[in-house]
């Protein structure tokens, strides 16, 4: 299984659309939007997008588990 990538603009401005960079490269493009990407690739495409693409940062996509709901606060004591 390939890992997953997030692709984001560095700077503001128009942006183009590289999605077809992103597929040329051996990437799979999962979502995009202008400025943002969700890939799955192997780490060696993501290196080379890194280095292809100046304007953009690639990072690991990170997951979190929701958290739990906080216990229950006991009410405080009226005067």
């Amino acid at each position: 299984m390939m890992a997953r990538f997030t692709l984001y603009r560095s700077t503001a401005g128009p942006t183009d659309d590289i999605t077809e960079v992103i597929r040329t490269a051996g990437a799979r493009v999962i979502a995009a939007r202008p400025g943002l990407a969700l890939i799955e690739a192997s780490d060696a495409v993501a290196e080379v997008l890194r280095r292809s693409l100046s304007d953009w940062i690639v990072t690991k996509e990170v997951s979190a588990k929701i958290p739990r709901p906080r216990p229950d606060l006991p009410t405080s004591k009226k005067d």
